[in-house]
């Protein structure tokens, strides 16, 4: 047999291979060295665990048997997302040519994160009864270690929660022979 599986490797880990043949006759010098670097299992279940006026905080699941350096924080702004896209917070939606952008590093022991200094956007009108709407803004999680990095995790989009002022309540008006 010329083939062997080897099993309970650590993901994201570089093993070195070389083979000797033996039988009851003759034991042969080891072959060339081979270096195989495992696939690197990416993090997962990455949702927003909060969200305020100027932050967005994250959090995700480290993956099992891995051999995990840190975790890049990525995010990307989705200029025209449609509805379907504002509707579903957790879909992959349409980018328009905005490409992922480093927001942060953490170690391999932390596995959440709070984006902030965001700045709140207002929809402006784009006419009667119309509102242009804000961009949108999606997250991802890439685990990486010296070697080799992740696929990026699942992608969660959210904003900032912005509080509009309440109603103006207890104002008066007193009239006078010159005007209000």
């Amino acid at each position: 047999d010329t083939t062997f599986n080897f099993t309970g490797l650590v993901s994201g880990a570089t093993y070195s291979v070389q083979i000797i043949a033996n039988d009851s006759y003759v034991t042969t010098d080891p072959s060339d060295q081979l270096d195989v670097t495992t696939t690197l299992l990416p993090a997962s279940g990455l949702h927003v665990t909060d969200r305020t006026e100027n932050s967005v905080s994250l959090a995700w699941d480290a993956p099992a048997n891995a051999l995990i350096s840190g975790y890049r924080i990525e995010s990307r702004t989705v200029t025209n997302p449609g509805s379907a896209c504002l509707a579903l917070a957790n879909i992959d939606c349409p980018a328009d040519a905005s490409d992922w952008q480093d927001v942060d590093e953490v170690d391999a022991n932390t596995t959440s994160f709070t984006v902030s200094d965001i700045t709140p956007c207002i929809s402006k009108s784009g006419g009667v009864g119309a509102l242009t709407p804000c961009p949108v803004t999606q997250y991802r999680v890439v685990a990486f270690n010296d070697n080799v990095q992740a696929d990026p995790s699942n992608t969660v989009t959210a904003d900032v929660a912005f509080n509009a002022p309440g109603a103006v309540t207890g104002l008066t008006a007193t009239v006078t022979a010159s005007g209000i």
